[in-house]
């Protein structure tokens, strides 16, 4: 909501960028403070890359322990291997207020790239209810199925322009549509009700029955919208969570952001393979879009009967491609044949 107008780019990182193993040089003090090496590899990562070896060494000057070693090892592969997404953008002189380090939520809805749904609140809320009444600004517009088809609860982050304040909620999967004059199909103005909200001390959802003085929804504040699993809510769809790590200003006042994807299990303290499951996103599609024509290939079999004569057998192969095409489509083949059989005649 914040982001200006054709300002975000998302880019990603080279395969070559892509390590395979780590090769971690410390002091070890029960060895007379002596530097020992240890290696890590990545069996997954060689197998991807057709067994091409990508090993980065580096020195660890304040690292005495060998666990200390192989955990800082482990985090460079995991690193190089799930943060694969770069995000710049540009935002008001609101974007001062974040330092390099913050994790940030971004939200969009564009062709190709589906992380939730944004806007900012419409009215203020009251501390006698839950209700919330949400302005949706992106495109495709908010349908009813988004609310009442999710396979998992439906997450509303909100974040107060005042104070900064962040509040994670749990909705209920009904809502109430305020109105939908400003879009084709869908809704624009939507109303839900808050059902649980995160507590960062437990890490949990608890039950949630009406506003209060300190987190009560404004006129004006930033909400994204999207399904979350509650055991793990850095893995959702309302939003894209991203960690910051350059933060400009240049002479209009204007704040240029650049952040990479944040992973929580990069920063698993583990001796072992880092393991990662990425959550699955639903592209937005155009259905205007032309479907990509089938590519045919005809090949003649010619078959000799007993009789001398010969016979031709076609065999007919039909692919696809349906690259950046998310819609399902199959090639449909008819056979025709003509009214009348016509005999060629010779001529002696």
């Amino acid at each position: 909501t914040n982001i200006l107008k054709n300002s975000l780019l998302i880019s990603g990182i080279r395969e070559s960028e892509i390590l395979t193993g780590v090769e971690v040089s410390y002091l070890e003090p029960r060895n007379h403070s002596r530097r020992e090496l240890v290696r890590i590899d990545d069996p997954t990562a060689i197998s991807e890359l057709n067994s091409i070896e990508n090993v980065k060494s580096i020195d660890l000057p304040g690292c005495d322990r060998r666990s200390q070693a192989m955990r800082f090892g482990q985090y460079l592969l995991a690193s190089s291997k799930y943060v694969r997404r770069k995000a710049t953008f540009k935002t008001p002189a609101e974007g001062m207020t974040s330092t390099i380090g913050d994790v940030i939520a971004v939200s969009q809805r564009i062709g190709g790239i589906a992380w939730g749904y944004g806007g900012r609140v419409f009215a203020n809320a009251t501390t006698a209810t839950g209700n919330v009444i949400l302005e949706h600004f992106t495109s495709p517009a908010i349908t009813g199925s988004v609310i009442t088809g999710n396979t998992k609860p439906i997450a509303l982050r909100v974040i107060n322009r005042e104070t900064e304040r962040v509040e994670l909620y749990i909705c209920n999967n009904t809502y109430s549509s305020v109105s939908s004059s400003n879009v084709n199909a869908g809704i624009d103005i939507i109303e839900l009700t808050v059902q649980k909200v995160y507590k960062p001390q437990t890490r949990t959802f608890a039950s949630f029955s009406n506003f209060t003085s300190n987190n009560v929804p404004v006129k004006g504040d930033i909400w994204s919208l999207g399904e979350v699993d509650p055991s793990n809510y850095y893995t959702n769809t309302n939003d894209k969570l991203f960690k910051i790590v350059n933060v400009e200003r240049d002479t209009d006042e204007l704040v240029t952001i650049t952040a990479t994807e944040y992973v929580s299990n990069v920063y698993t303290d583990s001796d072992s393979i880092i393991s990662y499951v990425p959550v699955k996103y639903t592209d937005t599609a155009n259905p205007l879009i032309p479907p990509p024509a089938p590519i045919l290939k005809v090949i003649p079999r010619p078959i000799k009967n007993l009789d001398g004569s010969v016979q031709y057998d076609l065999e007919i192969y039909a692919s696809t491609d349906t690259t950046g095409y998310p819609i399902s489509i199959a090639t449909e083949m008819e056979l025709a044949k003509p009214s009348e059989i016509v005999l060629a005649q010779g001529i002696s």
